[in-house]
């Protein structure tokens, strides 16, 4: 089971690899980004779609939860 869910924000963790490619490309540092596929286990298993409109996969370890995603609740009357 995932760490993480699509539509979580996130950034990459300090510890990971990723950290410190700098803002312009597609590791950004210190910036938030949407999970936009979650699948499975396995390497590079998630996808990020930065807030500079690149996007790259990562494992669970190189990312760090900013604001979990919010579900509506819906109401049927």
């Amino acid at each position: 089971m995932n760490k993480f869910k699509i539509g979580d924000i996130v950034k990459i963790s300090k510890c990971s690899g990723y950290y410190g490619c700098g803002k312009s490309s597609n590791n950004p540092e210190d910036t938030p980004g949407k999970i936009i596929i979650a699948h499975g286990d396995g390497d590079l298993n998630i996808r990020v779609e930065w807030v500079n409109g690149t996007s790259n996969c990562y494992n669970e370890t190189d990312l760090e939860l900013v604001k979990p995603r919010v579900i509506q609740d819906e109401f049927y009357y």
